[in-house]
């Protein structure tokens, strides 16, 4: 019964549900569209045969389907969003199933198409994979559709029989595609689980360096493109955090660090990255933020970590740098540069790099 009704999903993942199932299916799904598209361009070898000789008027219904696949790889290499490229193929599916039924309107004998049909349905099985159960049921659904209307100018000698055939066919792709979704719905939330497990300080649910793996361009220490100029690193460290957990004891620095974390969160925003860089330290990362912003920011964090009701109570010192658009290590070692100037002018307090 798990398969019918699957672990919920909180409503506010679904749409990154649906591209992460896409992207897991992403190559698969286009080497599916490929590779129907050249079936259907090889049929052109039946058609000859259906014929006894080579008849080149058949060419064209059949290789037709070549120029909306090129349209197809085109996009597909620079569009990833999942919703555009499964409207795509699945459009290239019954782009086919329509250059299949051009072709047999020259077809004396058009037994054949009964048992095309039925290709096209394990092609819409196999894109499946890749899509949203309620877009692939209702987009599959136009096979009907498709049949219903040729029949106007064709008028198939077995056209109820298609029709039979196609609907439980197609009840049962549905079927077993909702199946593979309910079970990838549990696949996802195990992801996100070790995900964040990977990627988050167990303790305080701060950000851990393993996040950097996002962050930069692949193979450098360079933050991705996104992050500008307008980027700043804040470094803060807890003041005197040895002598707490010498006189107080691990527990209750681990509760420092807790209420820290909270309050760094609370004092930065969505787009901002929190990581619990070792130890009593804590790197913040701001984006697209000015040097007074970015100070302030640092001073509403010390600010509220000062008055916070830890015991015993705390205070930290934070250093500010800007990113240059490098190494984001030169603009931590500026942050940490300017944080020990902090503690060497009486801790407790916000300074930035080059003041």
């Amino acid at each position: 019964m798990r398969w019918f009704f699957p672990t919920k999903l909180d409503p506010s993942k679904w749409q990154d549900f649906y591209q992460t199932k896409y992207q897991y299916h992403a190559k698969a799904f286009r080497w599916i569209v490929i590779l129907m598209c050249l079936a259907e361009v090889s049929y052109f070898v039946s058609d000859c045969q259906t014929f006894g000789y080579i008849n080149w008027k058949m060419l064209l219904p059949r290789t037709a389907i070549l120029v909306p696949l090129i349209l197809f790889l085109f996009f597909n290499k620079y569009h990833k969003g999942y919703i555009a490229n499964i409207f795509f193929g699945y459009f290239l599916m019954h782009a086919c199933m329509w250059c299949t039924i051009w072709a047999i309107y020259y077809l004396e004998n058009r037994d054949y198409a009964r048992e095309g049909f039925i290709v096209m349905h394990f092609g819409f099985l196999a894109l499946g994979l890749a899509a949203p159960y309620y877009l692939s049921s209702i987009l599959h659904a136009f096979i009907f559709l498709n049949i219903i209307v040729s029949n106007q100018f064709i008028h198939y000698e077995q056209y109820e029989m298609m029709l039979s055939l196609a609907v439980p066919l197609y009840l049962g792709i549905i079927l077993f595609q909702k199946i593979l979704e309910n079970n990838y719905v549990d696949h996802y939330i195990d992801h996100k689980k070790l995900e964040a497990l990977s990627t988050h300080d167990q303790l305080t649910q701060a950000y851990n360096r393993n996040i950097l793996a996002d962050l930069l361009i692949p193979g450098t220490t360079q933050l991705r493109k996104e992050f500008s100029q307008d980027t700043w690193f804040l470094l803060l460290d807890v003041d005197f955090f040895k002598k707490v957990n010498d006189t107080y004891g691990h527990e209750a620095g681990d509760v420092i660090l807790t209420t820290i974390a909270d309050c760094i969160h609370a004092s930065i925003r969505k787009n901002d990255f929190c990581l619990r860089w070792g130890g009593e330290e804590f790197v913040i990362i701001l984006q697209d933020i000015t040097r007074m912003e970015a100070i302030t920011i640092a001073e509403r964090i010390r600010a509220s970590i000062e008055q916070s009701d830890t015991t015993p109570a705390v205070t930290i010192s934070v250093g500010v740098s800007q990113y240059k658009g490098a190494d984001y290590h030169q603009a931590i070692n500026d942050a940490d540069a300017a944080m020990y100037t902090a503690k060497h002018s009486g801790r407790n307090r916000v300074v930035c790099y080059n003041d």
